[in-house]
């Protein structure tokens, strides 16, 4: 008996089996209908080991994303969400929680000693060798879009340590002759 023939045998059970995979499908990928039953609340898209991403974190993103895209080719919003750009912010942004989970499952810490250390080492804040200034710090983050808070930027920039320091305790102990 093919395939197809046990599929048409079972044809009843199939369409049942197909239709509540789809309504589980719909419910959890919808937040605002999977919200109040799975504990996403509205303005939460995803849920990583406990950690939320919220739609005002995720709009952010996405925005600096399709701004980076249409300043540097012709490509129109609609254009950019037919390729799929929401999708693969959405995924860099789970993977950056899971990451970042794995890292605090592993007791690894960024303190604010080091992230003020990178602040003040980072290319785009130096000026003839010298870190800018904490006037000019903030005023860079003012114009940025959009404009972001020292705090936000100095989160964003822990979560990077905090993957490099995961990255270095899982193959630093590699050697390449």
């Amino acid at each position: 008996m093919t395939m197809l023939n046990k599929m048409r045998s079972h044809q009843a059970w199939l369409k049942w089996t197909i239709a509540a995979a789809g309504a589980g499908m719909v419910l959890y990928l919808i937040p605002t209908v999977g919200g109040g039953m799975f504990g996403v609340g509205e303005d939460t898209v995803a849920v990583v080991e406990g950690q939320k991403i919220n739609l005002k974190d995720f709009q952010r993103q996405l925005n600096q994303r399709m701004q980076m895209f249409r300043g540097s080719s012709n490509l129109s919003p609609q254009m950019l969400k037919q390729l799929g750009i929401d999708q693969q912010v959405l995924q860099e942004m789970l993977d950056d929680r899971a990451t970042i989970a794995e890292a605090e499952r592993r007791g690894l810490t960024v303190s604010d000693a080091e992230v003020r250390e990178a602040i003040m080492h980072l290319p785009g804040l130096q000026e003839n060798g010298q870190f800018v200034g904490e006037d000019r710090y903030r005023a860079l983050l003012r114009m940025q879009r959009p404009p972001m808070q020292p705090a936000d930027f100095e989160e964003v920039l822990r979560r990077e340590l905090m993957r490099d320091k995961l990255q270095q305790a899982v193959t630093g102990w590699i050697t390449v002759s």
